[in-house]
């Protein structure tokens, strides 16, 4: 059931074309900018986007420019676990890790419990706050590590977004999720 799901999430993406990506990315990106959960927080979690995903470079930047402390994962393949890392530029996350995904080659993990926000990537997610990854588990795992009480925000196309998506027990969920298109907040799931 997930990977027919998956297949038309891809397709629907595809079909939008790189303009229309590039300019729902940039919509992505303001409207997370302007949410009180991102202005507030001192430390922000944001993935290094793929082909597929809303390009969240800008936000990466602006909370480098704005002098929050700005991490990014680093997937270790041998424990299958994810790792918050501290950048201090971009180009600080230029390595080629696993799934060619961009991230830092230096820096120990963080601590999860001092993150404020976490931006989460997903390829797809349901008005319930459920999130349809691609089968890897990584954020998964990352979101129930015990202490974490980070506010999960999910960004992604208008496209991405179905009303139910199929899901197991261990699947994490978020408290907001952020599209070119809507701004949604999920009852009981959101951090005072």
């Amino acid at each position: 059931m997930k990977s027919e799901v998956r297949k038309q999430i891809c397709s629907a993406i595809a079909s939008m074309g790189p303009e229309a990506q590039l300019r729902a990315s940039q919509c992505v990106c303001r409207n997370i900018l302007a949410q009180d959960e991102y202005r507030r927080a001192k430390i922000v979690m944001a993935f290094m986007p793929i082909a597929g995903e809303p390009d969240i470079i800008p936000i990466i930047q602006a909370g480098l420019d704005s002098g929050k402390t700005v991490l990014v994962p680093r997937v270790d393949r041998r424990r299958h676990l994810m790792d918050a890392v501290e950048i201090h530029r971009l180009t600080d996350a230029d390595a080629r890790g696993s799934f060619g995904i961009r991230e830092p080659s230096s820096g120990g993990p963080f601590a999860v419990g001092q993150i404020d926000l976490i931006i989460v990537p997903g390829l797809g997610f349901d008005r319930a706050g459920r999130r349809l990854g691609r089968g890897g588990g990584f954020y998964d795992r990352f979101l129930s590590i015990a202490g974490l009480k980070a506010v999960r925000c999910g960004a992604a196309f208008g496209c991405q977004v179905l009303d139910d998506i199929p899901h197991d027990q261990h699947d994490q969920t978020i408290h907001m999720l952020v599209t070119d298109k809507s701004i949604l907040r999920f009852a009981g799931r959101a951090t005072d």
